[in-house]
């Protein structure tokens, strides 16, 4: 009788877009532009789920995977305040103690296949194949697989992701431009890797993300929106489109996808969270605790001058002038331990004062 009732079942394909804006989802697919995701939209339902993104945008991915608050998580950033120390400390993904939901799948006998699942380790036992920080943006954990041997087979047949560390561009059009070119052949080339596991591995539950949005939408926002401050007042090199096109290549993608998966597969497409235009000011934060008395001459209340200096933090100055491909090779000579110190001084090595 259960072995009836598991043959019978549908199986179910869920396609996470990491990043991606509904907001211009929904405005390309009534456009036209993204015709499968529009036909998804009009044949399903679709809604808006309340998440920590606002507060703790690391988190959402876990708390998708757990069904668990943040709250209980022992990382929500990968740099973070350790207590014993009173300092800070780097985590990994490796030390996210929760169990996803395609452990509790496969203990239950099901068979589920994970694809580049962002922010998140690999899991030992598993019941299917999974294949981690292929092409995942800023995830802290080993590109692995497993079985082990299937990250190799990967890569000997379709080579790695063209976009390996996201941030690792410099901040000019000529740059940008050679980005925009490997993040639309990434997204071609992860639809290939997609299908052929569709089609060689054995599942019943397959889990896949596109990471493409969040790096695409770092970078390129600022030539798509106007009201930027950054908006360029030239587009020499064509780049306003950007998002745009990355958004429809997936979209085609996803059509190849669910024409392979067949019309009785359940499908759900999901986003983290979206993206926008950034504001915020978080660096000063260490002169707004001066002013509030909690800085290094601390007079016990606000402060009440109009006039203040603040000394600049020096490390984030000098990463802004080295060059990044300079910056890339002299981390990766670096040990861990070294690595991580000279990070920290991004966050701590502003020294502000009100005057």
């Amino acid at each position: 009788m259960e072995a009836s009732s598991r043959s019978s079942r549908p199986r179910q394909l869920l396609i996470g877009l990491d990043a991606a804006e509904w907001n211009l989802v929904y405005q390309w697919a009534r456009d036209g532009k993204l015709p499968n995701l529009h036909r998804l939209i009009k044949r399903g339902i679709r809604a808006k789920l309340s998440t920590t993104a606002a507060q703790l945008p690391d988190t959402v991915w876990t708390s998708l995977y757990a069904g668990m608050n943040p709250a209980k998580f022992t990382k929500y950033f990968y740099v973070q305040y350790d207590a014993r120390t009173m300092g800070l400390q780097h985590l990994p993904d490796d030390v996210i103690q929760c169990t996803p939901f395609w452990d509790y799948l496969s203990r239950a006998g099901v068979r589920v296949g994970v694809v580049d699942a962002p922010k998140f380790p690999l899991s030992r036992s598993l019941n299917g194949f999974q294949l981690t920080n292929w092409g995942a943006h800023a995830t802290k954990t080993a590109r692995a697989s497993n079985p082990e041997s299937l990250l190799t087979e990967i890569e000997s047949r379709f080579g790695s992701h063209p976009v390996i560390e996201c941030d690792f561009v410099e901040d000019n059009p000529a740059d940008h431009q050679r980005l925009r070119e490997r993040i639309l052949y990434g997204v071609r080339l992860r639809g290939r890797v997609t299908r052929w596991l569709m089609q060689t591995q054995s599942w019943e539950v397959f889990f896949a993300t596109f990471s493409e949005p969040h790096c695409i939408g770092h970078h390129f926002w600022h030539y798509m929106d106007p009201n930027y401050p950054r908006h360029p007042q030239t587009d020499s090199l064509g780049l306003a489109d950007t998002i745009e096109q990355v958004y429809r290549s997936i979209d085609e993608e996803i059509g190849e996808i669910l024409s392979l998966a067949g019309e009785e597969t359940l499908c759900m497409v999901f986003s983290s969270h979206g993206m926008g235009p950034l504001y915020h000011a978080s660096w000063h934060l260490p002169e707004m605790l001066g002013l509030l008395g909690y800085g290094r001459n601390n007079t016990g209340g606000v402060r009440a001058q109009i006039s203040r200096n603040a000394r600049i933090n020096p490390w984030r100055n000098l990463k802004r002038f080295i060059p990044v491909a300079v910056q890339c090779r002299i981390k990766s000579m670096l040990p861990r331990a070294l690595q991580d110190q000279i990070h920290f001084l991004s966050y701590t090595g502003c020294d502000c004062e009100a005057g």
